[in-house]
């Protein structure tokens, strides 16, 4: 789910809180469920161009495993000028891929996460990152979960040249749902990697969003994201702002 680059996505929290029994709180999904949704991509930060935005999810549960895999992209159109003659051009400006397994244990749940990213804006010719730690929720409720979590992670990425270092991560995730909204649910969440060399490199995601359904498996979504890195690539903003309008298909 744009995204911040470096960091690892926040994923729907689905593991059990403390002392909350794994089969209340997780539906078994003998199938893969899946999500897409497109829509309208306005940013501020190292561009002020709109953009198109997609995304596709599957999810699949499994006994205590939770795994989740997601795909997002952006793309705008730019004109240019070839041999005198003005010509529209299709360009995509970032592509990311990441995958997440979760695990229950005892009222916590283990984690592993891994994300790809490509970003023309932010002058991110590639970045990876692998994620391991360990979470739990310190709310959950039908209407309210709030969880948190923490863990290490190893980064890869190229801003103009090679770089590679250790951080630690930390996250949180609110997800309510008010009875009385006819399904209409909220999102925010949090997350920090800070690197482990003096805590010198640090990047900050921030989430929030809600979601309105239509009809059937159609729904309406809302989302903002603000992403900070304190090292950009050069002549680069260390913040980009997104919001997003994006039709959302379940099925």
């Amino acid at each position: 789910m744009a995204v911040f680059p470096v960091l690892a996505v926040a994923q729907p929290e689905d593991a059990a809180g403390t002392a909350i029994d794994f089969e209340e709180t997780f539906e078994p999904t003998p199938d893969w469920s899946f999500v897409t949704s497109f829509g309208y991509d306005s940013r501020n930060g190292n561009t002020d161009k709109d953009a198109v935005s997609a995304h596709a999810e599957a999810v699949k549960t499994e006994g205590q495993m939770r795994f989740n895999f997601a795909v997002d992209g952006a793309w705008e159109t730019e004109e240019t000028e070839a041999e005198g003659e003005k010509k529209d051009e299709t360009t995509v400006n970032n592509v990311k891929a990441s995958g997440n397994v979760k695990a229950m244990r005892n009222g916590y749940f283990l984690y592993f996460d891994v994300s790809g990213l490509h970003d023309d804006i932010a002058d991110i010719r590639y970045r990876f990152i692998e994620s391991l730690g360990v979470g739990t929720f310190l709310w959950d409720e039908p209407e309210l979960r709030f969880s948190v979590q923490g863990g290490v992670a190893y980064v890869q990425e190229d801003l103009g040249e090679s770089d590679d270092y250790a951080a630690l991560r930390v996250a949180e995730r609110v997800d309510w749902k008010p009875a009385q909204a006819n399904g209409v649910s909220f999102w925010e969440s949090a997350e920090a990697l800070l690197s482990c060399d003096g805590m010198e490199r640090w990047l900050l995601n921030c989430e929030a969003g809600v979601d309105v359904p239509l009809f059937a498996d159609l729904s309406l979504r809302f989302k903002w994201l603000c992403n900070y890195d304190s090292e950009p690539a050069d002549d680069k903003c260390s913040t980009d702002r997104r919001f997003l309008m994006e039709v959302a298909y379940r099925f």
